[in-house]
């Protein structure tokens, strides 16, 4: 999967006047745990950004696999997530991630919690909204 163009703006709190877009605050941190079988994701120097993660159409469970740490590894061309391993798009443009075997869909967000720390959540108080263009390679 490529990414071909990431943009928008959005809002982590929706009264605060700060805004991001999916590169992120640039400031964080982010430590997020895993849950319902889907791994965490952890950048101590970013916060809201966007995120993906493939998914297959069996049933999630258990801890998932390790949580990726992006702390001062932003800067990548390719990367190789495991299925249900939450990963670091950004503003991605360029990047291209391979996709785990098995992996039905994929699946993009962003990694949020209370003050981005913790379990995933906290999404009600969002505001934005971000075009992601992705582009698949042929089999």
């Amino acid at each position: 999967m490529t990414v071909i163009s990431a943009a928008g703006i959005v809002k982590p709190i929706a009264m605060n006047p700060e805004e991001n877009g999916p590169a992120g605050d640039l400031r964080g941190p982010t430590d997020l745990t895993s849950y319902g079988g889907i791994s965490g994701i952890v950048d101590r120097d970013n916060g809201m950004f966007l995120v993906g993660v493939f998914l297959t159409d069996e049933p999630r469970s258990g801890a998932g696999p390790e949580r990726l740490d992006f702390t001062d590894q932003e800067d990548f061309d390719e990367l190789a997530p495991q299925v249900n391993q939450t990963f670091l798009i950004g503003d991605g443009a360029g990047r291209r991630y391979v996709v785990p075997s098995g992996a039905t869909r994929v699946f993009l967000g962003f990694a949020d919690g209370a003050s981005y720390q913790g379990a995933p959540g906290w999404y009600d108080n969002n505001r934005g909204q971000l075009a992601v263009s992705v582009e698949f390679a042929a089999e």
